[in-house]
């Protein structure tokens, strides 16, 4: 948490568009997810209605993208070691939309690895965001 301190305001909104975008990706949040971000903004040193701001701009965003585009822009994509969710099929199926992504496994965990490897997964986003 000594590194997230010293983040700058900036730099934690970037963190949450980017985690609201992966949550909202779907159109919804259930309450699992929500209350990951609540956790987060705690972890984070942010407010909840700050998220709450953020989500909602993103929701107001994505509701006018067309899915049939092609992103060819580095991404990221996490999946959790003992998870099945995202397999050789799934994947081959996403890089037809996203060409340019990047598979980030989450050892010791499955699909929550935001839950299970809460560290290793604020530290690969991070990782990420700085590149």
């Amino acid at each position: 948490t000594k590194e997230v301190k010293k983040m700058s305001l900036d730099t934690k909104k970037i963190v949450l568009k980017f985690l609201w975008k992966i949550i909202l990706s779907d159109d919804k949040s259930d309450i699992y997810e929500s209350n990951l971000m609540r956790r987060i903004c705690g972890l984070l040193y942010v407010s909840d209605k700050l998220s709450g701001e953020i989500k909602s701009n993103i929701l107001k965003i994505t509701s006018s993208i067309n899915i049939d585009r092609v992103f060819n822009e580095d991404i990221l994509f996490m999946k959790g070691e003992h998870s099945n969710y995202i397999d050789n099929q799934g994947l081959f199926e996403a890089k037809k939309s996203f060409p340019k992504l990047n598979l980030v496994t989450i050892e010791n965990s499955s699909h929550w690895i935001h839950y299970e490897n809460q560290k290793k997964f604020l530290l690969e986003t991070l990782n990420y965001l700085r590149t």
